[in-house]
């Protein structure tokens, strides 16, 4: 489970507050209404828009999404996330090692959630991991890895499932 430490849950929830509106959850933690949420709040399953240019083209950092109900117009969605196994006093891994983690996670959870092994789905995965400064101030471990449509249309509805 991801653990997020408080003083950046404070600071997430006090950035999101000055920047618009935030995302809503309903009774079963699905996003019922779109809106800003931190990347440390993202749930597997969970649908969203609003990376970067930047982010879009290969970033591996974001600190917030615009989180949206699944049924409504989006271009991710969430489907594997796991901690990089390390205490909080190590040190920032090597780029190679982390990558590594990062690649096997995605990949072994792919065919999990979509019911197709990644070499045949018309989707691609992208993944969110750990920068230095995140690694060493707010002890941030957590791998994000989601889905998005090989053409970069937008997608309506849950990939998890579908065989793509």
């Amino acid at each position: 489970m991801h653990k997020v430490p408080m003083a950046s849950v404070a600071l997430s929830a006090l950035l999101l507050m000055a920047c618009g509106s935030l995302a809503e959850r309903g009774e079963s933690n699905e996003i019922v209404q779109a809106g800003s949420l931190s990347v440390s709040f993202l749930r597997v399953g969970d649908c969203f828009s609003g990376l970067t240019a930047e982010e879009e083209a290969g970033s591996h950092f974001a600190s917030s999404v615009t989180a949206t109900p699944c049924y409504e117009l989006h271009k991710f969605e969430l489907y594997a996330l796991d901690d990089f196994p390390a205490g909080t006093d190590a040190p920032f891994p090597n780029k190679i090692v982390l990558e590594a983690f990062t690649h096997n996670l995605c990949v072994e959870a792919f065919g999990a959630y979509v019911g197709l092994p990644y070499a045949l789905s018309k989707l691609h995965s992208r993944s969110l991991s750990p920068s230095e400064q995140s690694w060493e101030n707010w002890s941030d471990r957590a791998i994000a890895c989601f889905l998005y449509d090989k053409g970069g249309r937008e997608i309506v509805g849950s990939l998890r499932g579908t065989r793509h």
